[in-house]
C-alpha cells in the first residue's frame, strides 16, 4: 500500500497571533511524498514554495528558524496558481496523511483555500500515542509524540536533522510511519480503524 504524506509550512500575518489560526496564516510551502508501506521507498511528489494574496509577516517564525526566506516567498507562485495540481494529487484516491491533521489539514481544507482531501490515512501524532507510550510529565497517560521523539524511538542514538522545510519534513514523517507499520502490522492491516 502507498500513501501520501503532506507537510505544510506557514507564516503568520499578525505576528502577535499564533499560526494555528488558519485565517492568520499564509501557506508558504507544501511538500508531498509518496511512501510505499511495504518497502519504505519514499518518492517526492510535490515540493513548492508559494504565497497567498493576504501576505505574511517577514518576522514570522518560519523565516527566522529555517532556511526559507521571506524573499523566497515573495518571488514564488501564488497558492491559487498551483492549487489544481495539488488537488489533483489529493484526488488520486491514495490515502493522505500529515503529522498533525489538526494543523495541516485544517489549513488546507479551510474554506478560504478550498482544498479537499477525500481519502485520509491515520494521523501519526494521534495514532502513535498509544504505541510509542511516551510518558506525559503533566498528567497520567501518554503524550502526543513530537516528530523528533518518534524518530528517536525508531532510531535510538541517531541525530535527527529536522529542517522545518516541507519536503524534508514529509520524508522524515513518512519514514516514521513506515517503521511504525513494520513494528505494528495492525496499523496497516486495519488502517481505516485508526482514521
Amino acid at each position: 500500500m502507498k500513501i501520501y504524506v503532506v507537510d505544510v509550512e506557514t507564516a503568520v500575518i499578525d505576528i502577535s497571533q499564533d499560526n494555528y489560526d488558519p485565517i492568520n496564516c499564509s501557506i508558504c510551502e507544501i511538500g508531498i511524498v509518496n511512501v510505499d508501506l511495504a518497502t519504505g521507498n519514499i518518492e517526492n511528489i510535490f515540493d513548492g514554495i508559494c504565497q497567498e494574496k493576504k501576505g505574511c509577516s517577514p518576522d514570522s517564525w518560519v523565516f527566522k528558524e529555517t532556511t526559507l526566506t521571506y524573499e523566497d516567498v515573495l518571488k514564488s507562485k501564488f497558492l491559487h496558481d498551483i492549487q489544481s495540481k495539488i488537488q489533483g494529487i489529493f484526488d488520486e484516491g491514495i490515502p493522505v496523511t500529515s503529522w498533525s491533521h489538526d494543523f495541516d489539514f485544517i489549513h488546507l481544507e479551510h474554506p478560504s483555500r478550498g482544498f479537499t482531501i477525500p481519502v485520509k490515512f491515520w494521523d501519526p501524532k494521534i495514532t502513535l500515542t498509544d504505541f510509542l507510550k511516551i510518558s506525559n510529565p503533566h498528567h497520567s497517560g501518554y503524550k502526543w509524540p513530537r516528530v523528533d521523539e518518534a524518530f528517536e524511538y525508531f532510531n535510538p542514538n541517531t541525530p535527527l536533522t529536522y529542517s522545518h522545510r516541507a519536503i524534508q519534513d514529509a520524508k522524515v514523517e513518512a519514514d516514521i510511519i513506515f517503521r511504525a507499520v513494520q513494528r505494528w502490522p495492525i496499523l496497516l492491516e486495519r488502517w481505516q480503524d485508526f482514521v
